[in-house]
Order: C-alpha cells, then sequence, then structure tokens
C-alpha cells in the first residue's frame, strides 16, 4: 500500500512516477500468497479510512468461502451452508479476502 501513498517513487521503462490513492475504494481484495494460517484484522484502518472484512475464500480439505451476512458468518462449502463463528475464520489458509469501506 505505500505505493500509493503519493511519494513513493516507483521505476517504469523511462520515468518514475508516484501514485495516490485520491478516493478510497468501495472493496479491498487482498489476495494471500505464500503464507501459513493468519489472524486477519476484522476491521481494516488504512490510513484513517475504515474497512469491514466481509468475506475469505480458504482451502481446507476443499474450496470453501465465509461470508459476513446481517447475523454473523456463514460458511459455504460444495452444497453445505451453515452459521460459522468469528474466531473460526482463521484456523484454515486464507487465499483471498475481501474487505468493504465501512459504512460508519
Amino acid at each position: 500500500m505505500k505505493k500509493y501513498d503519493g511519494e513513493t517513487k516507483t521505476q517504469g521503462e523511462n520515468d518514475v512516477k508516484t501514485y495516490k490513492v485520491v478516493v478510497p475504494p468501495k472493496y479491498l481484495v487482498v489476495v494471500l500468497e505464500g503464507v501459513g494460517v493468519v489472524k486477519l484484522p476484522s476491521v481494516l484502518d488504512v490510513s484513517g479510512t475504515k474497512y469491514e472484512m466481509v468475506s475469505a475464500i480458504k482451502k481446507s480439505s476443499g474450496w470453501a468461502v465465509s461470508l459476513r451476512s446481517e447475523s454473523g458468518w456463514v460458511s459455504i462449502e460444495d452444497l453445505q451452508v451453515k452459521s460459522q463463528s468469528s474466531e473460526l475464520l482463521f484456523l484454515d489458509k486464507n487465499y483471498i479476502v475481501v474487505w468493504r469501506l465501512s459504512r460508519e
């Protein structure tokens, strides 16, 4: 994320550029590569802009997705849908995590 702070210089083929996020995106999609089980924050603060986690795609015995609903978290794997505790989100290796811009 430091690349987009408006100060860090990035070398291009013929020039040096800086990037700055002017309007925060509605969603942040993070792909985790080469890491084990990681406890991620349910609320992410990026330079004063708050994002809430809404989804985590993971692999244990098969691929599954955990989604935040109005009543809590649900886990979907194959055709099975079940409620899930937020503490159990991080027992498997997450590959893709999605945060949504907080409405607060």
